[in-house]
């Protein structure tokens, strides 16, 4: 299993995502989060006065998989 996540807004202070011991804030609209679900602790927390919206996907990881987020902008896809 895998699980994506994509930001739709950007950051706000007060929203924080949190995978394993690793907080992560500061994000742009559109970026994607990819980790392993069954494996990696995982929350979010929205503590501002504004709507935090993503986007989660949960899928089957593949070896085709594995290629395109190779092969992606490394800018933008945090493989977690």
């Amino acid at each position: 299993m895998i699980r994506l996540i994509v930001t739709l807004q950007d950051y706000e202070p007060g929203q924080l995502m949190q995978y394993g011991n690793y907080i992560y804030t500061g994000w742009k609209a559109g970026e994607i989060h990819c980790f392993d679900t069954l494996n990696v602790p995982h929350g979010t927390v929205n503590m501002s006065k504004m709507p935090r919206t993503i986007f989660v996907i949960t899928a089957v990881r593949t070896d085709e998989s594995d290629e395109i987020f190779r092969d992606s902008n490394k800018d933008t896809i945090h493989t977690l």
